[in-house]
């Protein structure tokens, strides 16, 4: 039998969500989060902080922290409404680590990476799940084609963009020549972005398929947990306000219609954190 290597402890875990929510919630309140977040100096200085925590580096050695603890921090990132880019640098960390000895491009961007100095956008194109987020493709290191959905270009000094044929993993430098960004603003703060390339120069580090769908599966899991960290800051606040609201005398959380919408809300969240 193959040994395992050993995972972070429950109490490891729990020192981790404690040391990214102490930080947040000094760093990132939630009243100051929209502000915040529309302003990409501010999204750099938390995210050097966070690097100075190890969350830059999560997904590189899971005896350090792999799945379970990149989203235990997206749940605590969702919490506050915190667009700080751990999840892409998790997904960096899973394609490129493994391969950084034969890539010097990636050691590079990954050394940056973890000390806070460089942040990723990425975009996962054919293997994003979703039709619309487009498609890339790569021929004698130049990328062609069209992303949608983007997030965190803003402050971004790299992205990160899966292409074919292959799959490879390519890295771009932001503002390279043939990269053209295209905000798309809505609700989303900071906006999404469209990316396109028309010969962009890029570093290509061959993955396989398999890999190329993981972290299509694990995008995709970070963004549901930190959905889940949204909803239970949002589930929170309505508690609160139910012991602070007064009607007829008493805090309406004393009535047993709000009740039962707070338990109906608290069953929901449960059963999708049970779910993830």
């Amino acid at each position: 039998m193959i040994p395992q290597p050993p995972q972070p402890s429950d109490e490891d875990r729990q020192l981790l969500r404690d040391n990214v929510r102490k930080l947040l919630d000094r760093r990132w309140p939630a009243e100051k989060a929209p502000a915040l977040s529309a302003e990409p100096s501010e999204v750099s200085a938390l995210w050097a902080r966070l690097a100075a925590l190890g969350v830059a580096a999560l997904g590189t050695d899971a005896a350090e922290g792999g799945l379970r603890e990149i989203l235990i921090v997206a749940e605590e990132l969702g919490r506050a409404s915190c667009p700080a880019p751990m999840p892409a640098a998790a997904l960096a960390n899973i394609a490129l680590w493994p391969r950084r000895a034969v890539a010097a491009e990636a050691a590079s961007l990954l050394r940056d990476l973890h000390q806070g100095r460089a942040a990723l956008a990425i975009g996962l194109g054919a293997f994003d799940g979703d039709p619309h987020a487009g498609r890339l493709r790569i021929a004698n290191g130049a990328l062609s084609g069209a992303l949608a959905f983007v997030e965190g270009t803003a402050g971004a000094t790299h992205l990160l963009v899966l292409a074919e044929p292959g799959p490879v993993a390519a890295i771009v430098h932001c503002g390279a020549a043939g990269m053209k960004v295209v905000s798309t603003p809505g609700h989303a703060v900071p906006a999404l972005a469209q990316v396109h390339f028309e010969n962009a120069q890029a570093t290509a580090v061959e993955i396989s398929l398999e890999l190329a769908e993981d972290l299509g599966r694990i995008a995709r899991l970070a963004m549901i947990a930190r959905a889940l960290g949204a909803a239970n800051r949002a589930f929170g606040l309505a508690v609160d306000y139910a012991k602070v609201r007064h009607q007829f005398g008493q805090p309406i959380g004393r009535f047993q219609a709000i009740q039962h919408k707070l338990a109906d809300c608290l069953i929901s969240l449960e059963g999708a954190r049970l779910a993830l």
